[in-house]
């Protein structure tokens, strides 16, 4: 399945059109493929990048995709916030709404693609992070998590701490 065929058919749900290389616009996030070639095809590794925090994640997840050779050959799609880097409005539950519902429409449509594995790095509020994990609990993604100690060469940038799995549901 190519990348553009899965941004289509999210887009036809969000009543947008999506053309190559171009920011596929939704109510509540904006979706951009790494890739900008229109055959690009799902890699069996996909990552998603969720960058809702005050400044953006994307560089850093780039070089540690660069650094780590089990991910160089991967599907990267960002999901960021319409608003910028700012927060979402805490007086606006739709964007809210909107924010969890279109990344859980984008998640649900790579796990049905030809993806053998997600790979979530996330830079989002705790509330909306919970929100996108409960929603998304039929998929089995890696979760990521930014490095805040010393060694921050780029391999070491993020470490992968959660491989979601009926293991954790008990």
């Amino acid at each position: 399945m190519e990348v553009l065929e899965v941004l289509s058919d999210l887009a036809k749900v969000g009543s947008v059109v999506y053309a190559a290389g171009k920011v596929l616009k939704l109510s509540g996030v904006h979706i951009t493929s790494k890739d900008k070639s229109k055959k690009e095809q799902i890699k069996d590794d996909v990552v998603i990048i969720i960058d809702f925090g005050i400044s953006s994640i994307e560089s850093s997840v780039e070089r540690y995709i660069a650094a780590n050779s089990k991910l160089t050959d991967s599907t990267v799609l960002t999901c960021k916030n319409p608003n910028g880097y700012v927060n979402l409005d805490l007086e606006d539950e739709d964007q809210w709404r909107d924010a969890v519902k279109d990344i859980y429409v984008l998640i649900k449509k790579i796990d049905e693609s030809s993806a053998k594995r997600i790979h979530l790095f996330m830079s989002a509020p705790a509330s909306l992070a919970f929100a996108i994990g409960y929603v998304s609990r039929q998929s089995r993604p890696y979760v990521y998590q930014y490095n805040t100690g010393s060694n921050r060469a780029d391999s070491k940038l993020y470490y992968r701490v959660l491989d979601v799995s009926d293991e954790l549901r008990g």
